[in-house]
């Protein structure tokens, strides 16, 4: 349990460094939405 907690963290880390960096709305949604599809996201 604890190698997935370290993946989804390592998995978090890169999509909210995505999301910073991503330039174009499209991107961004699909990025959010991949988040809320693995329940990383915090807005709701």
């Amino acid at each position: 349990m604890e190698k997935r907690q370290r993946v989804n963290t390592s998995i978090e880390r890169q999509l909210r460094a995505a999301l910073e960096l991503a330039e174009d709305r499209e991107v961004r949604y699909h990025i959010r939405e991949s988040m809320q599809l693995l329940h990383l996201d915090d807005e709701e």
